[in-house]
C-alpha cells in the first residue's frame, strides 16, 4: 500500500470510528451513539434558542453525512464488509436525527437518556423502513439510511413517552 493510500485509510478509520469509539469493546454502535449524545448535549448547553440548537445539530448531521461519504467506502473496501461494526458514524447520524427533530422541546436529561435508549432499541430492532434499507442497500444509503430511519422512530417514541408522562404527571 502506498503512503498516500495508507494515510487515507488511517484518516477514514479515525473519522468513521468517531475518533476510536467504534473500537471500544462490545457493542460499538452503543459507543458511537454516545458520541452523538455528547455532541448534542454540548450543543444544547451552548445554544440559547431552539432555532440555534436545531441549526447547529443540522450542521453536525450534514458534517457527519459528508464524513461518512468519504470514510465508509474506504472502510468497506479495507475490511471487506458492507457494514463494518467499527464504523459508527451511522449511529451518530441516527441519534442526531432524533434530537434534531425534537429540538429543545424537552429537557436535556430526557433527550440524552430516553433519546439514547429509544434510538438504540430501534437501531437494533430495525423496524420497517430501516430493515428495508439495511437489506436492500449495502452501500452508503443502507448503512446510513437505516439509522436515520431508526432515529425517526426514536423521535416518535420520545414524543409519545413525553406526552403520556406529562398526562400522568410523571414528567414536567
Amino acid at each position: 500500500m502506498k503512503k498516500n493510500e495508507s494515510r487515507k485509510v488511517e484518516v477514514a478509520y479515525l473519522v468513521g470510528t468517531c475518533f476510536g469509539l467504534g473500537y471500544l469493546p462490545k457493542m460499538p454502535g452503543t459507543w458511537g451513539t454516545l458520541g452523538g449524545v455528547v455532541f448534542a448535549a454540548a450543543v444544547y448547553s451552548l445554544t440559547e434558542s431552539n432555532t440555534a440548537f436545531r441549526l447547529a445539530l443540522l450542521g453536525g448531521l450534514v458534517a457527519v453525512l459528508i464524513a461518512a461519504c468519504f470514510s465508509l467506502p474506504v472502510i468497506q473496501n479495507h475490511s471487506d464488509q458492507s457494514d463494518p461494526q467499527q464504523f459508527v458514524l451511522d449511529e451518530v447520524a441516527g441519534f442526531l436525527t432524533t434530537v434534531l427533530i425534537t429540538g429543545k422541546s424537552y429537557p436535556l436529561w430526557f433527550l440524552a437518556v430516553a433519546g439514547f435508549f429509544a434510538f438504540r432499541i430501534f437501531d437494533i430492532l430495525k423496524p420497517p423502513g430501516a430493515s428495508w434499507l439495511d437489506k436492500r442497500y449495502p452501500s452508503f444509503v443502507g448503512v446510513m439510511g437505516d439509522d436515520v430511519v431508526s432515529g425517526l422512530y426514536a423521535f416518535c417514541s420520545l414524543w409519545i413517552i413525553w406526552r403520556l408522562g406529562n398526562y400522568a404527571g410523571l414528567l414536567h
